[in-house]
């Protein structure tokens, strides 16, 4: 049975009932995962065993229906011989790899689990807590450097509780500077302003205490990356390699950023060397949070 076919199957409400090899060589997330789904679908819980002989040659066997369970198994390497693998059913094997001496025994049973992508993973996140905004979802992602296991224990956590108050726990977990999950850095703000992301922009507001970011470099930056949407929405001929940006980024531009008209961009940009220029000469005297406060409110539309 290949990947798609059990996907197919689960689907279509069919729940499989021979030996089935999961192969998972980097992850065994999606592995848990099927096997969950087809716990459900049978209703039947997981039992975990350390062979597949197990249930029926252990003297649990006695006392305890393993046919009422499905029976897993889970080991770096699946190199149990048989002389018939169609007898165990039920039984699920979670393994990084097959016994090459065994392989062409158990073919038919194997199935190859691919490993989750940022796509795949970020999908799942959004199915399990469709609250999430698209910014929250990548947030989570990279605080948590895409470790699934990691992501869902977070989310677990945050599903216990309702509506608007998902992301509250979430936004706390993202301010709390003594968070591993920490992570209100400069560049999340610049991207919000610069996408005009008013939502996420009233966060950063709301968590001062959390975004000790020096003035000077938050305003190079903005004024560096709105000179660089000007140059990339409303010039054709410009050498990417003088502006130092790779042909990757400057597509994120054209394609993400919203369109801005000339004359709003000329006065961000004239504003922005302005205020540089008063930082530098110290004409600016106000604290961090008021001066980042004032920046943003004079360029966000």
């Amino acid at each position: 049975m290949t990947f798609k076919e059990l996907k197919d199957n689960l689907l279509k409400g069919f729940v499989p009932t021979d030996l089935l090899i999961f192969v998972c060589k980097d992850n065994h997330f999606l592995a848990d995962q099927y096997l969950n789904e087809i716990c459900i679908k049978a209703g039947k819980e997981a039992n975990t065993v350390k062979s597949i002989f197990e249930p029926t040659n252990s003297a649990l066997a006695l006392v305890f229906d393993y046919s009422s369970a499905i029976n897993v198994v889970r080991t770096e390497v699946f190199e149990e011989v048989a002389e018939d693998y169609s007898i165990f059913e039920n039984t699920i094997v979670i393994c990084d790899k097959v016994d090459k001496k065994i392989l062409p025994l158990v073919e038919d049973y194997i199935i190859e689990l691919p490993k989750p992508t940022e796509g795949h993973i970020k999908a799942y996140m959004q199915v399990i807590c469709p609250e999430l905004l698209p910014t929250d979802i990548n947030w989570l992602y990279k605080a948590a450097n895409g470790d699934i296991y990691k992501i869902k224990n977070e989310l677990d956590k945050v599903n216990l509780f309702y509506g608007k108050t998902k992301k509250e726990i979430l936004n706390e977990l993202r301010f709390n500077t003594s968070s591993d999950l920490y992570s209100a850095t400069i560049f999340d703000l610049l991207e919000f302003v610069a996408m005009n992301n008013r939502v996420e922009i009233m966060e950063f507001f709301k968590h001062r205490e959390a975004c000790d970011f020096d003035p000077i470099a938050f305003t190079n930056l903005l004024l560096k990356k709105f000179k660089e949407i000007l140059l990339i929405k409303h010039r054709s001929n410009v050498n990417l390699k003088l502006l130092g940006i790779t042909d990757w980024q400057a597509k994120k531009i054209r394609e993400n950023y919203p369109y801005y008209p000339e004359d709003y961009l000329f006065s961000v940009i004239k504003f922005l060397s302005g205020i540089d220029q008063d930082l530098k000469l110290g004409r600016l005297d106000l604290p961090k949070a008021q001066l980042l406060d004032y920046i943003i409110l004079n360029v966000v539309r």
